[in-house]
C-alpha cells in the first residue's frame, strides 16, 4: 500500500515505538502530522513531526521545531530534537501523573500548534496474558490469500475503573535472542543479539466497557506473531503487552482510523483527513493538521516462550540444524547470522541485553 503516513505512537523496543499506517490524504501535500503520546512510563517519551509529501512518496521530517508538553500547573517538559523529525523528552524532566491534565505545544516557523488538553486516566492492570497456536490469513498486495502459522496473544482484563466506563488501547512488542555458533571462532566463543519489533502495527486495538456493555474481557486477542522465520523462536522469545488507559475521545479517534485503514475494499475509499485529531494551528484554525497527541497511563505485562513450547505445535529446528551449512568448513562464513547475529535480516538488532531479559 502507498505510504503517506498517519502515525500511532507508543513505546519503542524498550521505550516508544512509531509505526506507519498508510493512506491517502485529501488535500495534497505539506500537511503537518503530529504523532506521539505522553504517559506515566519511566521511559523516554517521543514525538514525531512530519509533513505529507506528494501522493505516493514518503513524508518529510520536520526539523528545528520547538516541542513542549505542559500540565495544568504550568510545569513544562521540553523535548530534545534527535533528528529525522523525532523529539524526545526524558522522564526526569517531566513525568506523567494520573489525574493530571497535559497538552502539547509545537512551534514551527512562527506558527504555534497546540493539542487539546487531556487528563491522564487511572491505570488498569490486566489480569493475565496468554497465548496459543493459530493460522492467520492475509491478502497480499496482488489480492491473493496467504495463510501462515502464528502465535496468538490474548489478554484478560477489567474494562471498568471504579465502576466507571474505561477506554483501553493495546500494543504488543515481540523480542527474541539469537546466539551464534561456537564453531565460528577459534576460541569457541559465542555472541548473543537481541531483536525487537512492534506486532501488527496495521491494527489499532481499542475497547471500552461502554461500547462492549461488559465489565471485563476474558479472552481478547491483542496480537499475533508469525512463527516464520523459525530462527526467531530458537531461544527466548518475549511478548510484551502495553495496556493504555486512554480518553473517550482518543478511543473514538483510533477506532475511526482503524476502521479506515482496514475497511473492506480499498483504503482509499474514504478520506482520512476527515478523521479529526486533537491538534490545531493556533494562528490558523482553518489549517488541517493530522495526527493525535494522546495522554495515557500504561500497564505492562510480559511473558516468554522457548523452543520447547513452540515445538509442541510447530517443527522448529535446533540451532545446530538451522546452521548446518556451516559445518565441515575450516573458514566459516556468514550464513543467516549464525556467525554474526547482527547480520540477521531483522530490525532493531543489538548486543546489549535488555535489563528485564
Amino acid at each position: 500500500m502507498k505510504k503517506i503516513l498517519f502515525c500511532i505512537f507508543t513505546i519503542s523496543v524498550f521505550s516508544s515505538c512509531v509505526e506507519e499506517i498508510p493512506f491517502k490524504t485529501d488535500s495534497g501535500d505539506n500537511l503537518l502530522i503530529v504523532s506521539g503520546s505522553f504517559t506515566n512510563s519511566d521511559e523516554p517519551q517521543e514525538i514525531v513531526l512530519q509533513r505529507t509529501a506528494a501522493y505516493g512518496t514518503a513524508p518529510k521530517s520536520v526539523l528545528g521545531a520547538g516541542v513542549i508538553v505542559k500540565n495544568s500547573k504550568g510545569e513544562i517538559g521540553r523535548y530534545q530534537e534527535m533528528g529525522e523529525g523525532k523529539y524526545v523528552l526524558q522522564p526526569k524532566i517531566l513525568r506523567g501523573v494520573v489525574g493530571e491534565s497535559y497538552h502539547l505545544e509545537v512551534e514551527i516557523n512562527g506558527q504555534t500548534y497546540e493539542s487539546e488538553a487531556e487528563t491522564m486516566a487511572a491505570v488498569i492492570q490486566p489480569d493475565s496474558i496468554f497465548w496459543d497456536f493459530g493460522r492467520e490469513t492475509v491478502l497480499t498486495n496482488d489480492g491473493l490469500s496467504r495463510s501462515f502459522d502464528v502465535v496468538n496473544v490474548f489478554v484478560s482484563t477489567p474494562l471498568k475503573s471504579e465502576n466507571k466506563d474505561a477506554y483501553l488501547r493495546w500494543q504488543m512488542v515481540s523480542a527474541f535472542q539469537f546466539t551464534t555458533l561456537p564453531e565460528c571462532t577459534p576460541f569457541k566463543t559465542t555472541m548473543t543479539c537481541y531483536f525487537s519489533k512492534q506486532m501488527n502495527p496495521q491494527i489499532i486495538q481499542v475497547a471500552s466497557s461502554k461500547e462492549s456493555k461488559v465489565a471485563r474481557t476474558n479472552k481478547l486477542r491483542v496480537g499475533f506473531e508469525s512463527i516464520g522465520p523459525a530462527y526467531t523462536f530458537l531461544e527466548k522469545h518475549y511478548f510484551t503487552l502495553f495496556q493504555y488507559s486512554i480518553s473517550e475521545k482518543a478511543h473514538n479517534y483510533w477506532q475511526k482510523v482503524n476502521t479506515l485503514a482496514n475497511q473492506n475494499g480499498s483504503i482509499f475509499d474514504a478520506i482520512p483527513a476527515s478523521v479529526k485529531g486533537n491538534v490545531s494551528n493556533k494562528n490558523n484554525k482553518n489549517e488541517k493538521v493530522l495526527g493525535y497527541f494522546e495522554v495515557s497511563a500504561v500497564a505492562l505485562k510480559r511473558f516468554y516462550t522457548l523452543a520447547f513450547d513452540i515445538k509442541k505445535g510447530f517443527p522448529v529446528l535446533a540451532l545446530e540444524n538451522y546452521c548446518d551449512g556451516l559445518r565441515g568448513f575450516n573458514n566459516f562464513k556468514f550464513i543467516d547470522g549464525c556467525c554474526n547475529c547482527l547480520d540477521l535480516p531483522y530490525p532493531n538488532g543489538t548486543k546489549i541485553r535488555p535489563v528485564w531479559w
